[in-house]
Formats: structure tokens, C-alpha cells, sequence
């Protein structure tokens, strides 16, 4: 019986020992061979002092070691924190320190990266997966898979409430925010895929997403739980479309789950006309709007296969579900229905349920939702509605109406929480970073374009001048890649409302 994130792979090894569990690029292992690897790495981090509870920080690149540290981090009792090896030094350093992390999971291409952190005086003190020379400990991953252990379960007592895991996105102050997943909520969330999406150990998925999206979690729970083979998308196909379509013709790909953005990008440059797609069964989309004129195409191009529109913060892994077919391709697009365990109600500012077809914000109870936010009880409180009956529900800070068809409806942010190619961004955290610097007096960040060609731009004033090239450093030096504005305005003045708040409609109108 699988009662913790920690016994899938186990679990899986007992029933589907032979089956591929895990393949990436021209390596695959199978589920005997992957809870070995799993215990060897757990003997290594109990022998180097893991309690259970330590949050410990995984900083590599897609690749199989990923899989293997998840498991072992989670059957050794700890708590994984994915890091994005493409962030900022300063935005690691702000998540190793803030989780207290002391043992850090990494691979050989991060090095030159890891000396940066090293060199920055980082919480850190010991380094596995790296065989070059740190000024710290390090354990080389081939050390750790010569480790000769009894092929035995580790003895380590996980309860379904314990931490899992804590994945960080934006946070308005300007440091992220971590959101705390228990054993409990993301082991309902993989059961939970498995059942909608009948995921079987036929099936073989792809997994898109690196590990500090929340979606990745899909294919690093939910695949194994089935017996699936999760098929790890390099970094190297994620960039070239008609190479990520060859190879989802050649491993025969039959679950997909990506953002909107990679897959107009098969549609425009995969050539997947002349692909052999039959395989493939589920395409799951989610994170941002799917533009209806390229879904639509897509759908004609792949009638056999089931689509489905997913929705779900990341503090609530997913909640509503709208699967899509050639018949079914409404504008705006639902998000459709709640998934099972699951509640919504549709609130007024004042906390009065709105009528079929009103807009108000998306609150929802679920039993995938997080256990809070990490080190931040205020946030945590603030980001909580409990009814009268005494339900606890999270709110989403998303607007949704009911249609005609009682399905769910995406209508906006109600906060400056954006999405850009997947990824959830939080202006407010983008006008921080650029107010913590002393010449900076104010600062509004807008978003504009289209789904698929959204940019960030920032307007400013300065209390003393600089120029943009600094300003732009300040934003690559603190913010991932993907929140950096493309476009720095220098202005004399912000509009403001009557209110004497800033008023971002008005600036809005300042594009040109």
C-alpha cells in the first residue's frame, strides 16, 4: 500500500520490477534498478547526518539523477527544495539560506555555478553529484552508485503529514515565496492524476517541465505511481521543436503535459504533419491560456487524441479539469470542472457568493492543497478563507464566473500574480527588486502582448541618474530570466489615480 510520496517507488519495484522507469536520452533504468539507486543515495545521506525534516536543495539540470535525488530525499525523511540552476546567484543564496540548506544535490555541468554560491559564502557544506574539487565536501554520484547496500527497505518512519516538499515562486515583497507540499497532498495529487487521466504502466510520459515548476511533479509522482516509464525531456530538445518531435515519435510519447508555448511551438516548427503520433493519447496543457486559434489546429491535426485544459496554483497542485475536443473549443476556453475531494466557491470582495455567470474570485478546498507557505504564518492566514461551517478554502487571487454550462471560467488575475510562458511572476516582486536600489524612487511593472508574445515592462523614477544598462543588471542580478522586463522607461512621474495610487491603467495607455 502506497501511503507516502515515499513508497512509489518501492511500491512500483514490487509490482512492474522489469519495466522502464525512468529514461533519459540514451539511459533507462527499470523499477528494480531505480529503487537500488534510490537506496544507495539514501545510505549516503543518512551516513552524512540527514534528519528527518532537513530541507535539502536539488540544483541541477533535467537529467536522471533528478528522479533518483526526489525519491531518496523523500524515503531518507528529508524535504526536497528544487532550485533553478538558471536563476540569479542572489536568488539561490536567498532560498539556500532561507530553508537552511546544507546539502545540496548537483551535477557536473552546475560547477562553475556552485564555486559562484561557494565563493558567496553559501549554508552549505556539503555538495553531492560533482567530481571536480570544491573548497567543501563533495560526493561524486559514481561514488554513491558503487555504494554496495543490501537491496532492503530503509527503515525511516514517514507520517502522510510530514513535509515533502517546498517549491518557491514569486513573492510580492520581492523575495520568493516557498509553498509547503506535505506526503498528503502530493501523494492525493499523483492518485488523483492517475484515476482522471487513467495512467497505466503501458503508458509512456513525457515529462517537459524541470523541477521547480510544479508541473514536473506529474511525472516524477504520478508516472511512477502507475508504472509508467517517465520519459526526462533534456534541455537540449526543450529548445529545438523538430527534435523534440522526433523524439516524441521515437519514444512513443503516449502522455504529454507541457505549457501552451512548447507545444505552438511543435505546431509551428516540429513538422509534426509527418510524425507518427499514434502513441500518443493525452496532451495535458496548463499555466497559461492556450491561444484558441493554435488549439484548434492542433486538435485537427491530432483527432485521436484526448486534450485537457488543467488548472491549478501551485499551492493547490491542480483542481479543475476541461478535457477538449474538435466538438468542444469554446472561447474563452472553461477550466472547467473540479476533480475529485474537491469544493469552490466564487466570492464578491465581501465574501458573498456570486450567481451563475458573476464574476468574483476562485476560492477552493482540496485535499492536494499545500500546508502553508514556508517561514510565513501572516502570508499563510492572509491567503486562507474559512466558511461559516468552518471549511478551509485557498484563495486563489484568480477571477471566475460559471457559464451557461456550470463549467469554470479563468477571467483574470486579481492580484499582479502574471503568467509568462508557464511560469507564475509577480510584478510586485519585480517593483521591489528595482525600489531596493537607492536612485530608484518608484517603480510599475506592466504586463503586455499577446498569450504567446507577453513581455514585462517597467517604468521608473529616479531620485538620481543611471543609466539602463545598471538598471537591467539590477533586474538579471536578483530575478530568474523569465522576470526580467524586456523594456526599462525612465519617467518623471508615475500617473496615479485620484486615490494618489499609481495608476497601471494609465500607464497602460503610455505603450507605444
Amino acid at each position: 500500500m502506497v501511503s507516502t510520496l515515499a513508497n512509489i517507488i518501492d511500491y512500483s519495484a514490487q509490482r512492474f520490477s522489469q519495466k522502464e522507469a525512468f529514461k533519459y536520452l540514451n539511459t533507462a533504468i527499470t523499477f528494480k534498478e531505480a529503487r537500488y539507486k534510490v537506496n544507495q543515495l539514501v545510505h549516503v545521506l543518512l551516513e552524512n547526518g540527514l534528519q528527518k525534516g532537513d530541507c535539502i536543495g536539488i540544483y541541477m539540470e533535467r537529467n536522471l539523477e533528478s528522479f533518483i535525488s526526489v525519491h531518496a530525499i523523500l524515503k531518507a525523511g528529508g524535504v526536497f527544495v528544487p532550485l533553478d540552476p538558471t536563476a540569479p546567484t542572489e536568488r539561490t543564496l536567498f532560498l539556500l539560506k532561507d530553508c537552511n540548506i546544507k546539502l545540496l544535490l548537483s551535477s557536473p555541468l552546475q560547477y562553475k555555478k556552485l564555486i559562484r554560491l561557494i565563493d558567496k559564502k553559501c549554508s552549505v557544506d556539503l555538495i553531492v553529484g560533482v567530481k571536480k574539487k570544491l573548497p567543501i565536501k563533495q560526493i561524486a554520484w559514481d561514488v554513491i552508485f558503487d555504494t554496495n547496500i543490501e537491496d532492503v527497505n530503509i527503515d525511516v518512519e514517514i507520517d502522510p503529514s510530514d513535509l515533502a516538499y517546498i517549491m518557491y515562486t514569486s513573492g510580492s515583497t520581492g523575495n520568493p515565496k516557498g509553498i509547503m507540499h506535505t506526503h498528503f497532498s502530493g501523494l492525493n495529487y499523483a492518485k488523483q492524476s492517475v484515476d482522471l487521466y487513467q495512467v497505466t504502466d503501458q503508458d509512456r510520459v513525457a515529462n517537459f517541465a524541470p523541477l521547480h515548476f510544479d508541473i514536473a511533479t506529474f511525472g516524477y509522482f504520478s508516472s511512477p505511481l502507475a508504472g509508467a516509464c517517465t520519459i526526462m525531456i533534456s534541455d537540449a530538445h526543450t529548445q529545438f521543436p523538430l527534435s523534440l518531435s522526433q523524439l516524441i515519435e521515437a519514444e512513443k510519447i503516449s502522455i504529454w503535459y507541457s505549457v501552451p508555448l512548447a507545444l505552438i511551438q511543435l505546431l509551428e516548427k516540429g513538422n509534426i504533419a509527418e510524425r507518427d503520433f499514434s502513441a500518443l493519447r493525452w496532451i495535458k496543457f496548463g499555466g497559461e491560456v492556450f491561444i484558441d486559434k493554435y488549439l484548434k489546429k492542433l486538435v485537427d491535426y491530432l483527432p485521436n487524441v484526448q486534450f485537457c485544459n488543467v488548472y491549478g496554483p501551485a499551492e493547490v497542485n491542480q483542481c479543475t479539469y476541461y478535457h477538449v475536443n474538435t466538438s468542444n473549443i469554446k472561447d474563452p476556453l472553461p477550466i472547467g470542472s473540479v476533480w475529485s475531494n474537491t469544493t469552490f466557491k466564487i466570492l464578491t470582495s465581501n465574501n458573498i457568493e456570486v450567481a451563475v455567470g458573476e464574476i468574483g474570485e476562485l476560492v477552493v478546498q482540496t485535499i492536494t492543497m499545500m500546508k502553508g507557505y514556508w517561514n510565513n504564518e501572516e502570508l499563510t492566514n492572509n491567503s486562507l478563507y474559512i466558511d461559516k461551517d468552518q471549511n478551509v478554502f485557498y484563495k486563489t487571487g484568480d477571477l471566475a464566473y460559471q457559464n451557461q454550462d456550470k463549467e469554470l471560467v479563468f477571467a483574470g488575475r486579481k492580484d499582479t500574480i502574471v503568467k509568462i510562458r508557464g511560469y507564475r511572476v509577480d510584478l510586485g516582486e519585480i517593483e521591489a527588486i528595482l525600489t531596493k536600489h537607492q536612485n530608484i524612487e518608484e517603480a510599475a511593472a506592466i504586463i503586455t502582448g499577446k498569450e504567446n508574445e507577453k513581455r514585462i515592462l517597467a517604468y521608473i523614477t529616479l531620485s538620481k541618474e543611471m543609466n539602463k544598462k545598471a538598471i537591467e543588471q539590477l533586474c538579471k542580478q536578483f530575478l530568474p530570466t523569465y522576470a526580467v522586463p524586456s523594456e526599462i522607461r525612465i519617467l518623471k512621474s508615475l500617473p496615479r489615480t485620484t486615490s494618489g495610487k499609481i495608476s497601471r491603467k494609465q500607464i497602460k495607455k503610455m505603450i507605444f
